[in-house]
């Protein structure tokens, strides 16, 4: 934990650089990252300077704590680039490129905006535990603390 933390404030450090310009989808959050357990996504503008920035601050992080990322369990993806610069990005980053829409803790992850059916996968996930609970003799302030309980929890996993 204390090890996504400092690759974290790495990557925050990074953002005052002048040079560098966020993914024009995260830019008005100015997200560079989100962690989860020992998974990182990161996020650029899909251009080879960018990537290259990040690649910098995976290095500093390897070379001062002395883990290294494994390139075969690494993917990049990209909307909008060019096949060009998805080459020369694969090259400088050993990465296999993945294709959107991916899914990552069971919500798709796609460089467009999201609408109702990709949502529906989990939205079914929790109607059938609801379906199974309307079977149960619950008081209805009962089924409504699990309903709560239930889709908070299915939710922040």
């Amino acid at each position: 934990m204390v090890m996504m933390e400092y690759l974290s404030r790495l990557l925050v450090k990074m953002q005052l650089d002048p040079n560098f310009n966020h993914h024009a989808k995260c830019e008005k959050l100015g997200i560079t990252h989100l962690t989860f357990a020992n998974d990182v996504l990161l996020f650029c503008r899909g251009d080879i300077g960018y990537v290259e920035k990040l690649l910098e601050v995976i290095n500093q992080f390897s070379m001062t704590t002395g883990l290294v990322v494994n390139p075969r369990k690494c993917k990049f993806y990209c909307g909008g680039v060019d096949r060009e610069t998805k080459s020369k990005i694969q090259e400088i980053s050993s990465f296999v490129e993945g294709q959107l829409p991916v899914r990552y803790l069971g919500v798709p992850v796609t460089s467009k905006k999201l609408n109702a059916n990709h949502y529906l996968p989990l939205i079914d996930k929790i109607m059938a535990r609801i379906r199974h609970w309307i079977s149960k003799l619950f008081s209805m302030a009962g089924r409504i603390q699990m309903v709560n309980c239930t889709i908070t929890a299915i939710i922040q996993f």
